[in-house]
């Protein structure tokens, strides 16, 4: 079995590199992805022989029609070993590094690393300010990290006692989200699709049932405009998907000639849902590489 979906202390996940490894090898697994939040930064992390199969990916936040809206991408076109660390101690050091069919991406996670320190500086300013948790974004930056993450500001409150669980996190970030997506908006999706195609990256909507589309998920009107955008597949299996969701989107993949996959999604938060929790056949991993070898050759 393998897990397409799986984040990490990167992005917003509870878990490290290695714990999420060692986890995934705990369980079996042949493959998984690190799909953080629009950050590779997870693969400077990996160990030279982690003792199972890496697919490169990452997950882009972006709006589509005024909706939040993730994209995955895989693959990339080359071996896990040589993703690019997006996360450097400057931008000209990053843009030194990165060349080719990787510098539209890294330009593109560069400035989308400045909005989310500019969101998690209004978060602690509005923890502080207005519901008076003594957090600050310089106090977030002391603790060594080469940059703070919600993670990092989440644990914080936990340890500290101003959240009990991950669900009472979310709700704080729930208060003031409308307002932090008012202010600082992700990418479109234009922007997401085009900056993953440059990169050679199969493109795949996440968990699309689950999407804010009239409360109703993404329809197959939506599909067909995505997939004519330049998506190339679907993530059918999906923690957040009942089973008729799933044959729905399975559905309208076949119908439309898009790619099938799939992952837990897992942020390894305590009682939540983690890694393993979904999980697809051996197989479409072996159909997704056929795609991207049809689409980029």
């Amino acid at each position: 079995m393998i897990d397409l979906h799986i984040h990490t202390t990167c992005s917003d996940g509870a878990f490290t590199v290695q714990q999420v490894i060692d986890r995934s090898k705990e369980l079996a697994l042949k493959a998984i992805s690190i799909t953080d939040h629009d950050t590779l930064d997870g693969y400077r992390d990996l160990p030279a022989d982690p003792g199972l199969e890496i697919v490169p990916g990452i997950e882009l936040s972006t709006f589509y029609g005024g909706k939040l809206v993730h994209l995955l991408g895989y693959f990339f076109g080359v071996h896990v070993s040589r993703v690019p660390c997006a996360v450097c101690q400057s931008d000209k050091e990053h843009r030194t590094q990165d060349t080719g069919h990787w510098k539209g991406l890294t330009d593109y996670l560069i400035k989308v690393r400045k909005r989310n320190q500019d969101v998690l500086k209004h978060i602690c300013d509005h923890l502080r300010e207005e519901e008076g948790i003594p957090v600050t974004y310089e106090e977030l930056l002391k603790k060594g990290a080469v940059r703070p993450t919600l993670a990092l500001l989440a644990l914080r409150l936990l340890s500290r006692g101003y959240a009990k669980d991950w669900r009472e996190v979310g709700a704080v970030w729930g208060r003031i989200h409308r307002e932090l997506e008012g202010k600082y908006p992700p990418p479109a999706i234009e922007a997401g699709i085009k900056v993953l195609k440059e990169a050679r990256a199969l493109i795949v909507v996440a968990h699309p049932g689950s999407l804010p589309m009239n409360g109703k998920g993404l329809a197959e009107d939506g599909v067909v405009e995505l997939k004519e955008m330049g998506v190339h597949g679907l993530e059918v299996y999906h923690k957040r998907h009942k089973p008729e969701d799933s044959v729905f989107y399975k559905s309208l993949a076949k119908k439309h000639q898009l790619a099938v996959s799939g992952g837990s999604d897992a942020h390894c938060r305590g009682k939540e849902p983690e890694i393993g929790c979904v999980s697809v056949e051996d197989g479409v991993l072996d159909l997704l590489r056929q795609r991207f070898a049809q689409i980029y050759g």
